[in-house]
């Protein structure tokens, strides 16, 4: 089974996404940015799912961070308006895909398929 590791700042919709993510992969969630690095030391997922919008600067720091790194791990980033500023700076620092959420459960759901292929095909 493929992993998610989700972040997130809203605990509700952390929730939200945990329920429907839980039926297709395994999910570990974290509420900010900084414990991330702490959960990458033990385990390594196959997409990361991270609220952009939510984190802001932080996330823009983790994916230039991550590219600089060489960390391989694709990123989709959750964004309240795929066409903002934070979406487009998603983009320019790395993020693999920018899905509109909440939004349509199958862009989603299509975004993390696509990504999570592209990690197996890394491996």
């Amino acid at each position: 089974m493929n992993t998610v590791l989700l972040i997130h700042h809203s605990r509700r919709l952390r929730r939200q996404l945990r329920l429907i993510l839980a039926r297709r992969y395994e999910v570990t969630a974290a509420h900010v940015a900084g414990a991330v690095e702490r959960l990458l030391r033990h385990s390594k997922p196959d997409v990361v799912l991270l609220d952009h919008d939510g984190h802001g600067r932080v996330a823009d720091e983790l994916l230039a961070r991550w590219r600089l790194e060489h960390v391989r791990i694709p990123v989709v980033a959750l964004s309240r308006f795929e066409a903002s500023r934070g979406a487009m700076a998603a983009r320019r620092h790395g993020a693999s895909a920018v899905v509109r959420w909440p939004g349509p459960l199958k862009r989603l759901l299509e975004a993390i398929a696509r990504a999570s292929a592209l990690a197996l095909s890394e491996r």
